[in-house]
């Protein structure tokens, strides 16, 4: 299976958060080759930034450590100026923040090409917009350390 990972998962690879242990079952299942993961090209630095953030919090000691532990397993990248065009109109449409609506949209151009997004279990479906809901998205873990925003809650 293939799936767009928000990166909030990616950081719950090296945190210790609410639903790291699935976040490091998902990075195990990628790395043995049952799950495919992918990401937008502008994951790289929204991991630096979530991280040289937790480190200016003093939640963490060392920023560079966890991104290149990060950026050892980092899924697939895909072009973001593509899907610019699509998260600029789902941001205005759902007033959450362009960065998240890049998985967004590239989850959704994945759909048709046999992709899926993480869901989040713990995700009430009444709070998802439409277009997160199954079949199009769905929202990933939700940030603990604040870090990164829930896409049904950003505004």
């Amino acid at each position: 299976m293939k799936y767009v990972l928000d990166v909030n998962v990616a950081l719950k690879w090296v945190l210790n958060e609410v639903d790291s242990t699935k976040a490091r079952r998902l990075r195990d299942d990628w790395r043995a080759q049952i799950q495919e993961l992918i990401v937008p090209d502008v994951f790289p630095f929204e991991a630096a930034h979530a991280l040289t953030r937790a480190e200016r919090r003093r939640l963490i000691a060392d920023a560079a450590q966890f991104w290149g532990e990060i950026m050892a397993d980092c899924p697939r990248l895909f072009p973001s100026l593509p899907l610019a065009h699509r998260a600029l109109t789902i941001s205005r449409q759902a007033r959450i923040g362009f960065y998240d609506c890049l998985y967004v949209a590239l989850a959704e151009r994945g759909l048709r090409a046999g992709h899926r997004r993480c869901p989040a279990p713990e995700q009430p479906q009444a709070d998802v917009p439409v277009h997160h809901r199954p079949g199009v998205a769905a929202v990933i873990f939700r940030a603990n350390i604040g870090t990164a925003r829930n896409l049904s809650s950003e505004g």
